[in-house]
């Protein structure tokens, strides 16, 4: 190929190039006018009227029950058990013997000291009429009363031996399970059962966090749902702790409601705060 063939070729492609080029630009000078001829559309716009509203902070949080008397009932001595006065689950009333343990040893040194006690006292009796009788003197007198206070006092101490010895229902209600037998031997404070109270309502124990905590007072309503309560149960807050937990930043609030079967103590139901 000669030059002038070559130069031909270049020029004919600036040539188809340039024809290309201006066909496109009339191309998107027609689409421009075509899009000007097109009015702007309308903006649609919706009206709403602004009204006030109180913003209440929703929260849940798992609670548990708890009766408003419970305690866990334990022995203070050691020691053999020698009577068990309750079943399982029975209504015991305050004051009311539960379990015993051998006292035998306790009880002959009762009667000892009360044997004392009588010897001591007619020893000081006869002692004063003494004196009276200008036959005794007063130092024996003094000497007699001694040992009869004496005596008291070891009779006092074998007596309360004796009835730390015995358990007693603290206050009236429902006693748990009884796993203690005569016969057996209890070191000093094993547990033996539970005694809850036998109030018409519970509290429900849960906790916050310490901002939603100070947006609460007393009075104020809580919901509680699962372990089988029915829709709309609601509870009473009754008090808030005065501090909140160091670790968690958690507030302690106590909740009551009225019992129910499926609230025992111990179980658990989500409380809603709203």
């Amino acid at each position: 190929m000669n030059r002038r063939a070559l130069l031909l070729i270049v020029l004919a492609l600036v040539v188809v190039t340039g024809l290309l080029g201006g066909y496109k630009y009339w191309q998107v000078m027609q689409a421009i006018q075509m899009g000007k001829a097109f009015a702007n559309p309308a903006e649609v716009v919706d009206l709403a009227e602004v009204r006030p509203l109180q913003w209440q902070i929703t929260a849940t949080a798992p609670g548990t029950v708890v009766a408003q008397q419970f305690v866990t009932l334990s022995n203070e001595l050691a020691g053999t058990v020698a009577r068990v006065a309750f079943r399982s689950g029975e209504i015991v009333e305050a004051g009311q013997l539960l379990v015993e343990l051998d006292t035998r040893t306790e009880r002959a040194d009762l009667r000892s000291a009360e044997a004392d006690i009588t010897l001591a006292r007619l020893t000081a009796e006869r002692t004063r009429k003494l004196i009276e009788q200008r036959a005794g003197t007063q130092a024996e007198v003094d000497k007699a009363e001694a040992q009869l206070a004496q005596a008291e006092a070891r009779r006092d101490v074998v007596a309360t031996t004796i009835a730390r010895r015995t358990l007693r229902a603290p206050f009236r209600g429902r006693i748990g399970l009884r796993d203690v037998h005569p016969g057996q031997y209890l070191a000093a404070g094993t547990e033996l059962t539970t005694l809850e109270s036998l109030a018409d309502t519970v509290y429900v124990d849960f906790r916050l966090q310490q901002d939603i905590a100070a947006q609460l007072a007393l009075g104020d309503t809580v919901r509680l749902s699962g372990n089988g309560l029915p829709a709309g149960t609601t509870a009473v807050i009754r008090a808030i702790d005065a501090r909140a937990d160091e670790a968690s930043r958690t507030v302690r609030v106590r909740a009551e409601t009225p019992i129910v079967e499926t609230l025992r103590p111990g179980t658990f139901v989500d409380v809603t705060v709203a």
